[in-house]
């Protein structure tokens, strides 16, 4: 890798962190978990294209049959900027919110979008107001659970159902 590109790879990090927090390199392990990482475009069932982890390429101008690291490097910086201001807006007072809430908002949103998470009225409302068992309530109950792996739901529901626990003692 040439210099220039682990400058810039720096510089974009550098830049989500202090603009986004230490949450940007936190939550991406957690949904490369669930989303994977490719550098070539894998085709899901419902014909959407993802790149990298779980980047929508259906509105890229320039689809590639390769990716960079680099390139994908900044594609998350980007998709990762996108929810979190979308996330920040729908949600009352994000930002203080523990982590374990975090990830679970920021990883909805990355597999629905702003206008689908939109949707989780009930859901955001209960975040907002730190009732995270009522929050893995409404995901559990949400047409959206029967579309993901019941690994993830379950991981999301945990996360929200020990958050709770932790809180209450």
């Amino acid at each position: 890798m040439h210099i220039k590109n682990i400058i810039k790879i720096l510089f974009f990090i550098l830049i989500a962190q202090i603009s986004y927090g230490q949450t940007a390199e936190q939550f991406k392990p957690y949904i490369k978990k669930w989303e994977g990482y490719s550098n070539t475009p894998i085709y899901r069932k419902n014909g959407e294209g993802v790149v990298g982890i779980g980047h929508n390429i259906a509105y890229d101008k320039n689809v590639k049959k390769y990716y960079s690291n680099y390139e994908l490097k900044r594609i998350y910086i980007n998709d990762y900027v996108k929810s979190l201001d979308a996330v920040r807006k729908l949600i009352n007072d994000f930002d203080s919110l523990p982590m374990e809430a975090k990830l679970v908002c920021l990883s909805v949103e990355w597999t629905v979008g702003k206008t689908g998470f939109e949707r989780f009225y009930e859901f955001r409302s209960n975040i907002s107001e730190r009732r995270y068992k009522a929050a893995a309530t409404e995901l559990y109950d949400s047409k959206w659970a029967t579309q993901v792996s019941k690994k993830r739901l379950n991981d999301y529901i945990n996360k929200l159902i020990n958050l709770q626990k932790r809180l209450d003692n």
